[in-house]
This record gives structure tokens, C-alpha cells and sequence, in this order.
């Protein structure tokens, strides 16, 4: 039995509903699981309801706050195997979080951890990869007055698995952590550590981060889905990736975080990968963009052209979002397919021919 769940909790917006609902219109019947803000959305949002025309299996925590225990009980049995399979890293059974946002601006961490502790309550290891701004989780020195405090928290959580099962993967990108004045001394492979950050944590390449992506446990993130096939048990199972990016390409890092995930993942690491532009993210793939001599900034199309003869690398736009804004992909960029909700529907559930399990993050 084929099955397909997607999780959210940043705040939904119209267009993104709009697009899951019609990618998944006579496919499978999806689960969705809404938290935080996104569960406050659904509940009361007269707008998001409207387009709740047909019946669709939908979960929310019951104040918005992520406390509810049943909750991530029922989202991390929805993002597990159903049956034991033989490909985890050590051989445990695993369930991790990729926290793409920093602690306090966003609710995101506190999810993680709300996740990852009822992770562990059912005997999974939890597992934590911080990437983008998602790196201040590991900050020592986090004194917050009306707030979880996330450093704290990540501490507990390890004190708490105790020495009897296998160790959690607290992992944090080395790049994005050097760029935030994290690396007194250069990371490497025999430093993967920071006088500013919590000693739990691990600065590591980014590579070491997507290895875990290939494992078939769940791993959540603020928006995200995963698809799985019915397969036999014990046998290899083949992971291939979605990227959406949905940011514009610059005034953030989230275009460029999701670009270099997704190289990273094909040209490293050879799985199926999908980088799919969509919402916002379209104006990364049109009109043309030119960088002054004296810049220090990164001209996405650039890093996207530079992607056009990976073979397990597809880069695609949706041509819905393009419409919306009155947009079409730049000539210079042919590599970059346009596609329809109903194409991409096909991603969502089945990201290569050869996948039995689909990882999509949304960034």
C-alpha cells in the first residue's frame, strides 16, 4: 500500500494549500498533520477551509502550542516504516528533525524537540541536523526570558536517551555555522567542535548531514512529506528527494540553502533528486540577473546553470506559480522543465522510478 503524509508548521498560506490539495487530487488520500501556527491557520482561516472541498485525513495539536503527546505520537507513526527494515546507520530504529530556522524568531525548535522527545518515549533515537540559521540551536549561551530554551532542551534530550542505546546524530552545518562566527578555529574532520556552541553538537560538512537522508526512518522539518511504496520487508530501500524552493532568491538564504541541498544530495551522495522551484521560489529561474564585480554575492542562475549536466539532478519549475505571477523561465536556464500540479502530484509520491521511499523538505 502506497502512502503519503505531509507536515506543516510555519505558517500556511492559501497558494501552498491550493498547490498540495490539487498535486494530490485522485492520487492516494495524503495525511496531513498541522502544527503551531499551521494548525491555528486551518482551524480558523476562512480561506484555507474553502479550499478543504473534499475530505482529507487532518491533524492538528489541540492548542497550537505542540503539546500534545497523541499528536507526535500519530506524526511519527505516519513518517516510520510500518515494517522493520535493515538499513539504518548502526541498526536502531531512528527518527530525526532538520531544523532549517534559529530558535527564537520561530517556533520551529520548539517542535523539534517536542517531536524528538516523543521519538525517544517510543524507543526511537533522535536525531537532530541543523542547516541555514538553524545552527543558533547550538548556541551555549542562550538565556531566553519567555522561552523554551532550545540549548537546554537539546541537553536534556541526550541526557535523557542515557548510554543503553545508540548514540543521537546532533549534527550542524560547518558552512552555514563559519558564516555565523561559530568556527574560532576552522572545522574539519578532526574538529567538530565550537567554543560557542554546546559540546553535544557536531559542525560537520553538509555531505554528513544528507548521508542520513538515504536511511529510510523519518525525519521531519517545518514543511515536509514523505511518500513510501509498499515494498518487501528487509529489502534495500531506494530514497530519492524533493527540494522546493519557495523563497525569492535573495534577501534570505533559503533559495541558496535549498539549491546546494539538492546538488549536494545528487552529485555526493547519487541520489534521485528533485530541485522544484514553486510559490515565490519561480522568481529564482526568471528574468536575468547580473552581479557587480565588486559583489560578494552568489548569482543563483549561475549555481543553477552550473547544474545542467547532473544526471540524477532534475530542475523544474511549476508552471502554476509561474502563471500566477505572470512569469516564465529564462531561455538562458533550458535545462529548467516546467511542470503541472498533476506532474507534480507524480513527485510527491514517487520522486524516481526506482524510489520506494520520498523525502520532500520545503524550504
Amino acid at each position: 500500500m502506497n502512502s503519503l503524509s505531509f507536515f506543516f508548521s510555519d505558517i500556511l498560506n492559501k497558494e501552498r494549500l491550493s498547490w498540495v490539495l490539487a498535486a494530490c487530487n485522485g492520487r492516494v488520500m495524503p495525511a496531513f498533520f498541522f502544527a503551531g501556527n499551521a494548525a491555528l491557520a486551518w482551524m480558523h482561516d476562512n480561506r484555507l477551509q474553502e479550499l478543504a472541498t473534499r475530505s482529507i485525513r487532518a491533524s492538528t495539536d489541540q492548542d497550537g502550542q505542540s503539546s500534545s503527546r497523541q499528536f507526535w505520537t500519530d506524526v511519527i507513526r505516519s513518517f516510520s516504516p510500518v515494517f522493520p527494515v535493515n538499513e539504518a546507520i548502526d541498526g536502531s530504529p531512528r527518527f530525526g528533525f532538520l531544523l532549517l530556522d534559529g530558535p527564537y524568531q520561530s517556533h520551529a525548535a520548539v517542535h523539534a524537540m517536542s517531536v524528538l522527545n516523543r521519538a525517544r518515549d517510543a524507543n526511537l533515537v533522535p536525531d537532530l541536523f541543523m542547516y541555514l540559521d538553524g545552527v543558533h540551536a547550538a548556541h551555549a549561551f542562550q538565556r531566553p526570558t519567555t522561552f523554551m530554551n532550545i540549548a537546554d532542551a537539546i541537553q536534556r534530550l541526550v541526557r535523557s536517551t542515557g548510554d543503553a542505546r545508540p548514540r543521537s546524530q546532533l549534527l550542524a552545518c560547518s558552512r552555514c555555522a563559519t558564516a555565523r562566527g561559530y568556527a574560532s578555529v576552522p572545522f574539519d574532520e578532526n574538529n567538530t567542535k565550537s567554543s560557542h556552541a554546546i559540546p553535544e553538537v557536531d559542525f560537520v560538512n553538509l555531505n554528513n548531514i544528507i548521508e542520513h537522508f538515504q536511511s529510510p526512518w523519518g525525519i521531519l522539518s517545518t514543511g515536509c512529506a514523505i511518500a513510501r511504496r509498499e515494498a518487501v520487508a528487509g529489502t534495500n530501500q531506494k530514497v530519492a528527494l524533493n527540494i522546493l524552493a519557495c523563497h525569492p532568491p535573495y534577501g534570505t538564504e533559503h533559495a541558496y540553502g535549498a539549491i546546494s541541498m539538492a546538488m549536494a544530495a545528487a552529485m555526493n551522495h547519487d541520489m534521485p533528486t528533485n530541485l522544484i522551484f514553486i510559490e515565490d521560489g519561480v522568481l529564482c529561474v526568471s528574468g536575468l540577473y547580473r552581479n557587480g564585480v565588486e559583489d560578494q554575492l552568489y548569482n543563483i542562475q549561475e549555481i543553477i546553470e552550473s547544474a545542467q549536466d547532473e544526471s540524477l539532478l532534475r530542475v523544474i519549475a511549476c508552471k502554476q506559480s509561474m502563471d500566477l505571477r505572470g512569469l516564465c523561465p529564462m531561455k538562458s536556464l533550458g535545462h529548467v522543465a516546467e511542470i503541472s500540479l498533476d506532474m507534480l502530484g507524480g513527485l510527491l509520491l514517487q520522486g524516481s522510478a526506482s524510489a520506494t521511499i520520498t523525502r520532500t523538505f520545503i524550504f
